[in-house]
């Protein structure tokens, strides 16, 4: 009523004809030519910002024609208009950020009301007159500093939704973007009232998200949601928010509305062409590519608040007006960041071009036209249809996947919350998005999502450019002590943010990537079989986890990496095994490189430091042994014969490479002839010895498991089975080698213990001098050492050996028998018992065989006498 007061009274002293004539002059702007109808919109800018400029009593005279003129000038061509716009919407803009309430409220509400009938009208698909149209909205919210104004502000973006929401296209960006600002502002109020409306377009508007992706505003509409999930103003919102981007926005993402816009983006790739295939311009169509930066929204508002108000001109070009007090920023990855990546489209064309190759070959062929070469086919006229078929299967894939991305990039973005729930909700909502979608996403986008937003999670945070300290001038001066303070407290503000952002690394990786980890683990082990081409690349990203620093995510590396290769194995091809294969051989090189390391840190007296792979049961080397076993072990059946050698393979060179290294450290340091060893000497050589004790045992294990069961009669089983199991059994022996294998191991390992065994008394009978026997005693106390380490091996292979049946043990008898006979005089109990456990059950063996000899030299004796 103020406000309205001083213009109605500069008008009331006009006579009625005075009003008519008054109200013609900007009826009749329509009729003015497009630089007259500019020029006149460009003077009446200037009154109206004279007016609202008096201190204390702004007038709205000038204001009120201005809305009057935007309505009679509403229907100008395109182009005509976006000037008149141009020159409008700045100053609405300005007005809208004027310090008298009154005054911003007419000009939002004003606003409000030309916006409900320009979006009547229909946009074209190459304009974005919308956006422009609305901008003002966004920046009055950005730039003023009233609670009720922004409310207002949000109320107009609401009554606009409920009416005009069908219309929307290019002017959904606008809006995302004032509700964004919404999400960033201090008032739990406002981050509350900016959510129901945010929910209403992307979440409760039957349809709207259909629109959003038709004004290629879906990329903002993720964007907003995002926001409101990151603030911690509200948890209601935030918690709201983190539903619709794991739940409700993918569930409007169905079949429903994908047939009309891979139609859209076709189009946009081949205008005029209904039939066009999906190449990477027609996807990207679906999103939006060039993202404006919010610095940029943000000198705009503080542009228009400076002229609205008479304030100090705003920071030049180039330079980001600071933040307005009312908003929080969040630290949140530029929109752009959840563009998919180029490689996403361009494997979403290749395949769209092959099936629609494949469907135009196909229909050539069925009328009569096959390509050279070729003969149509006869009697298949209705049978194209599946090729078709199949180039919109893959069509609708890639719209899938393209919207599809951007969700799954803003759930893995808000998985490195500092707050512990978001954290949970977010990873269980990308997890449940990849889950019901598992055998939908193609490879190409799977092995994107693995290596673009899963495993860069546990990257280390980047090390910060840390300014000098002292600073010198050209001259080489020290420059003055305000600039060095200044450089000191740079430096010290980066260490000390780079410190907390590593901290707060460091926890996410005990709790949520721990998590994150298990379930990919599990992801991949129940859709083992659509996803088997996951399984190298996870398998090396969990390789590379066994050597992280923190302990807990390398324990849990570790239990995901044997139920992975254990679960996995009758979904994976051989070829996939192979590259198993040879990821673990490298994977023990660099354990191999490691425990190197340590040899030489402890030859120089240096204390070798202690990893987090070095809390696992023997070590990382030992653990990846053990799991090459158990692989062996769990999957003999499953397994080509390929596969189980390079794994044999693997494990035997382990165990040679282990044996050599403690036979080169006792020649060096242990010998006969040098120096009494040391203790810590001593200690090391049992290390080495426990060590190959652990890769000869995984070696025997993975070797056992193939052969022993081999010759293992089942009670149960007919004649007609029991010869089926000993022709495989056969086969499996000669194409691994079993027999070889197994002689060699027990060949080598005895024979080695045995030795040293034998060389652990004393002095022999030969020693006569008193130097001789020192140096002979120097070399028994290596030998005891040794022989003592190896002691559990020995047992563990005498194990086996009882495992083996019959006709194997007859096999190995004439080697073994020998190396039995001398393992009697050994101490060890453990040896002792199961020596002992041999003798026993195989004395029917032994007999049986010893006949057997007497047999043949009886009959070979015949044979000579004749």
């Amino acid at each position: 009523g103020d406000m309205a007061t001083p213009a109605a009274a500069s008008s009331s002293a006009l006579p009625s004809e005075g009003h008519l004539a008054l109200d013609r002059i900007f009826s009749a702007s329509a009729l003015l030519d497009a630089e007259a109808v500019v020029d006149f919109v460009v003077r009446l800018c200037t009154v109206s910002a004279e007016e609202l400029l008096e201190a204390g009593n702004p007038r709205i005279f000038s204001l009120q024609k201005i809305v009057e003129v935007a309505h009679y000038n509403m229907s100008r061509i395109r182009l005509v208009w976006s000037r008149i716009w141009g020159v409008l919407g700045a100053h609405f803009a300005a007005v809208g950020c004027h310090p008298h309430l009154g005054v911003a409220m007419y000009a939002v509400d004003s606003l409000r009301q030309l916006a409900h009938t320009f979006l009547a009208r229909d946009e074209h698909a190459l304009y974005a007159f919308q956006s422009a149209f609305l901008r003002p909205f966004e920046q009055v919210m950005h730039a003023h500093p009233s609670v009720r104004m922004r409310e207002l502000v949000l109320s107009c973006i609401h009554h606009l939704l409920q009416t005009r929401a069908d219309r929307v296209r290019s002017g959904w960006r606008i809006m995302f973007a004032v509700l964004a600002a919404a999400a960033a502002d201090e008032e739990a109020a406002i981050v509350d009232l900016g959510w129901e409306v945010c929910a209403q377009a992307v979440v409760l508007a039957s349809g709207a998200l259909a629109s959003v992706c038709e004004g290629a505003a879906f990329l903002d509409a993720v964007g907003c949601v995002r926001a409101f999930a990151a603030q911690d103003r509200s948890e209601r919102a935030s918690a709201a928010a983190i539903v619709a981007l794991a739940t409700e926005m993918p569930a409007q993402l169905g079949t429903d509305a994908l047939p009309a816009l891979v139609a859209q983006a076709a189009g946009a790739a081949h205008p005029g062409h209904s039939g066009g295939s999906l190449d990477a311009d027609a996807a990207a169509r679906l999103l939006r590519r060039n993202v404006a930066h919010p610095d940029e929204v943000v000198d705009a508002a503080a542009a228009a608040a400076a002229e609205a108000t008479g304030a100090a001109a705003p920071a030049p070009a180039g330079v980001p007006a600071p933040a307005p007090a009312h908003q929080r920023p969040l630290k949140l990855p530029p929109l752009t960041s959840l563009l998919p990546p180029p490689a996403l489209f361009e494997h979403v064309g290749s395949r769209a071009e092959d099936a629609r190759g494949t469907a135009d070959q196909s229909a050539a062929m069925r009328a009569g036209r096959a390509p050279r070469g070729q003969s149509p086919l006869p009697g298949r006229g209705d049978g194209g249809g599946s090729d078709d078929a199949s180039a919109g299967a893959d069509e609708e894939a890639g719209v899938r996947e393209a919207l599809w991305w951007p969700l799954l990039a803003a759930l893995a973005q808000l998985v490195q919350d500092r707050r512990p729930a978001t954290r949970d909700a977010c990873l269980s909502g990308l997890f449940q998005i990849m889950g019901s979608h598992a055998a939908e996403l193609t490879p190409d986008c799977w092995r994107l999502l693995l290596h673009q937003l899963l495993l860069p999670l546990y990257d280390d945070p980047p090390q910060p450019e840390i300014p000098t300290a002292h600073p010198e001038a050209a001259g080489g001066e020290v420059l003055d002590l305000g600039a060095v303070a200044a450089a000191e407290k740079a430096m010290v503000s980066a260490v000390a943010v780079h410190a907390e952002m590593t901290l707060h690394h460091a926890e996410w990786v005990h709790t949520t990537g721990i998590a994150l980890l298990q379930r990919l683990g599990a992801l991949f082990i129940a859709n083992s079989r659509d996803l088997a081409y996951l399984a190298t690349d996870l398998t090396s990203w969990l390789l590379r986890c066994l050597a992280a620093r923190h302990v807990p995510l390398v324990h849990a590396a570790a239990e995901c990496l044997t139920a992975l290769l254990v679960s996995c194995a009758p979904d994976l091809p051989e070829t996939t095994w192979l590259k198993l294969v040879d990821a673990l051989t490298d994977a023990l090189e660099v354990a191999k490189a490691a425990g190197q390391a340590d040899e030489d840190a402890h030859a120089k007296g240096v204390p070798a430091e202690r990893s987090a792979a070095d809390t696992l049961p023997g070590g990382l080397r030992c653990y990846l042994l053990h799991c090459c076993a158990q692989v062996v072990e769990g999957l003999r059946e499953s397994l080509s014969p390929d596969t189980l050698v390079a794994l044999l393979r693997l494990l035997n060179s382990e165990a040679e490479d282990a044996k050599a290294s403690r036979h080169s450290f006792a020649i060096k340091r242990c010998s006969a002839s040098g120096s009494r060893p040391t203790v810590q000497v001593l200690e090391h050589l049992v290390a080495l010895c426990e060590s190959e004790a652990e890769a000869v045992g995984s070696y025997w294990q993975a070797v056992l498991a193939l052969y022993a069961p081999a010759g293992t009669p089942d009670p149960a089983e007919t004649p007609t089975e029991r010869q089926h199991r000993e022709q495989q059994a056969a086969l499996l022996t000669k194409a691994c080698d079993l027999d070889l294998r197994t002689q060699a191991v027990l060949s080598l390992t005895l024979t080695d213990f045995i030795d040293n065994t034998q060389a652990a008394p004393a002095a022999g009978p030969g020693a006569s001098s008193s130097e001789d026997k020192a140096a002979e005693k120097l070399h028994a106390e290596a030998a005891r050492c040794v022989a003592q380490a190896l002691c559990p091996l020995v047992a563990r292979l005498l194990v086996g050996v009882l495992q083996l049946s019959d006709k194997q043990f007859v096999v190995h008898l004439p080697e073994l028998f020998p190396r039995l006979v001398e393992l009697m005089s050994c101490e060890d109990k453990e040896v002792r018992y199961v020596l002992h456990q041999i003798f026993s059950q195989r004395s029917s063996v032994f007999v049986g065989q010893a006949a057997h000899q007497h047999e043949s030299g009886k009959r070979r004796g015949s044979s000579g006498h004749y």
